[in-house]
This record gives C-alpha cells, structure tokens and sequence, in this order.
C-alpha cells in the first residue's frame, strides 16, 4: 500500500504451526484448478505477525476417528478440532434477524396454486408446464427411466402423467424442480450444486420408491415423498445464499472431516444447521406441512410428532444414499427404529436403493441439469 492509505481495520491471520516449518507452500491462486508454489521462507517472511497455532490435523489422525466417538456425550468437546470453531455473532444476529427470505419463482408458485386447488386435473397441469421446455424434458426423460420398466413409448407430458408418474407426483416432482432456479451457489465440494443435485435426485426418486413400497401401512403420498427428498437440503442452498464466504468455510471443513456429522460442523462455523434453514425457506414458501417437517426433523431419529413418517422417510433414505457414497448420512444403515417405524426391513430397503442405482442415467441426466 501508498503511504497515504491507511486500514481501517488489521486482518488477523492465523497460520497452522507446520505451515510455519514446510519448505514449501501450497495455496490457492483464486481459480480452484491452480496452486501456487512458494518458498518456506518466502512465506514466513509474509506472516512475520500473523499467529500460529495447531489448526490443521493429518488425514491419518482424521481416519482414525470413529464417527461414535463424536457422539458420545462431551466427546466433541473435549477432543476435536472443531472445538475452536465458533460461529461470528454477526452470523448469530444475521440468523436471528433474517425476515425477508428468496422468494418461489413464479413457475413454482402457480404450480403451488395447482396443488391446493382440488379441482385441477392433467391440463390445468400440462398447460403451465408446457411453457418450460427445460422442465418438460426432464419429466420426460425421468418417466422414460428403466427404473419404472414402462416398455412403450413416452413422447409427450400427458403420456408420462398417464401412463407412469401419474398426477400427483409429475405436479410435486414441478413444483420442486420449479422451485430449484432460485439459488446459484458453488458448484465444486461436498456442499457444491454438483454434490447437492445428484443427491437431491436421487433422494426424491428412492424417497418415492419407498413409499410406494410401504403402501398403505401408513400416510404416505408418493408425489409428496419425491417433493421431500428433493427440497429437504435446501438448507444447504439458503445457508450459501444468506453467507457465501461462510458457507466457503463451511464447504472446507465438511470435505476435511468426512466422518463428522455435518449437523455438528454447521453449528460450530454458522450456529445454526441446513435442517433449521430449510424449515424456514419451506415455510416462507408455502410449502406442504409434511415437507416442512421433512426439512427440519429428517436427521431426528427421536421425532414422533405430525407428519414423522415424511422425516422418517428422509432419514432412511439418506442413510441408504450413504451406502452409496452420496449425502450426510451419519451411516449406511438406516437405524432398526426407523425401519420398525415405516414397517420396512433392511433388506427390502437395500434392494430398492439398488435398484436405483441400477438405471440411474436419467437421474444424473437431471443433476446435471439443475447444476449447470
């Protein structure tokens, strides 16, 4: 800087100690496909007052760990890095005051007047979708998915409604995708558009899978189980709306420790997790009350209140996800409550994600879709 500017402010940089004695160091240039490379030395002589301490941990500590160990009463506290995070209070009063959030695009909010109107029926339906050739497309193509066996041609909106995805879950499966368009987030990481999408679709396609599976043992609508499993995370989006360089860190730290439940991580850097934030947005938004509890009790194995099948649902078919390498599952087994509670066994759970997996070229189709 000029001698006649003057800061404001100092910036206080805390440097890992080991950074400190590498003889070479490695960051970021501002593109996420460069590093740039500079000496020990070099980049001692640039953190003469910054402060060291012991931040980082190597993968080997991190693989380590097993995952119960942070659930154990007082466990995180005692042990973990983690421990030194602590959520800015600007982001506490930010939370607490957040009164205005993003709005529902006009697509979804006149799909939103189709779902409460009882009288609706295929036109009404086919007559606002048609004017998203993007969205027309995609039901197309997911009617057409060898997940639903359908050996005939599907070539037209009104043939995926009638003949495979019926009404009700062609008007959800709009309504959430409708709803997707509002946020623009960072595509790379385990919190990137990329990893959210292909989550998110095939949350929703199982989530529905499950619920047909589970039939009429409990009040399970199909099309509001796809809705479910495709908004539940939009914590996730609302949190990188609201906080971007936040939600940067955020990013950082859950690629970092994998084996953490990324609950705890939100709470330690935003004070507040993606469950809570989604609530709020589904809230806002109108949506359907099962959604909304889907949203903020879908890592709650404990909730029995109104609509607990929904957040049970969610709950089980992420972990089933997780056997997949795909989600924030704590683990790939659903828990045995959970199963008990929906009136299905692990097996039968197993084999429909399996089968997912099976013939899922439309659902990444439709990922990469929503994250371009």
């Amino acid at each position: 800087f000029g001698k006649d500017i003057a800061l404001d402010e100092e910036l206080l940089v805390v440097i890992d100690e080991g950074l400190a004695r590498s003889g070479h160091v490695h960051f970021e240039a501002g593109f996420r496909d460069s590093l740039i490379r500079m000496q020990g030395y070099d980049f001692r002589s640039l953190h003469t007052d910054s402060l060291h301490a012991p931040v980082a941990r190597p993968v080997s500590v991190l693989e380590s760990r097993d995952i119960r160990d942070f659930m154990l009463p007082g466990e995180l506290n005692r042990h973990h890095p983690l421990t030194a995070l602590r959520p800015h209070e600007d982001i506490r009063r930010i939370v607490e005051k957040v009164d205005r959030l993003p709005s529902m695009p006009e697509m979804a909010n006149r799909l939103l007047r189709l779902c409460n109107d009882p009288h609706a029926g295929i036109q009404e339906l086919t007559d606002v979708i048609q004017y998203d050739p993007s969205l027309t497309a995609q039901i197309i193509r997911y009617a057409r998915s060898a997940f639903f066996g359908f050996r005939g041609n599907i070539d037209t909106l009104p043939q995926a409604i009638t003949r495979v995805l019926g009404f009700d879950t062609v008007l959800n499966m709009s309504l959430g995708l409708a709803a997707s368009r509002t946020f623009h987030n960072p595509a790379d990481g385990p919190l990137g558009l990329q990893s959210f999408w292909r989550h998110a679709a095939y949350s929703a396609a199982l989530a529905q899978a499950l619920a047909k599976a589970i039939g009429p043992r409990l009040p399970l609508k199909p099309g509001i189980a796809y809705l479910a499993g495709l908004l539940h995370n939009f914590g996730f989006l609302l949190a990188g709306h609201l906080f971007r360089a936040e939600f940067f860190l955020l990013n950082r730290v859950v690629a970092a420790n994998p084996q953490v439940p990324v609950p705890l991580i939100e709470r330690r850097v935003l004070g507040v997790d993606h469950a809570e934030m989604g609530a709020w947005l589904m809230q806002a938004w109108n949506m359907p009350e099962a959604v909304i509890v889907a949203c903020r009790e879908h890592h709650n194995e404990a909730y029995t209140g109104e609509h607990a099948e929904y957040a049970h649902l969610i709950l089980c078919a992420d972990h089933l996800l997780r056997a997949h390498n795909m989600g924030d599952g704590a683990e790939a087994e659903p828990p045995t409550t959970i199963l008990t509670a929906l009136g299905l066994d692990a097996r039968t759970a197993r084999e429909i994600a399996a089968a997912l997996f099976e013939s899922s070229d439309a659902l990444d189709a439709m990922a990469r879709q929503l994250a371009a």
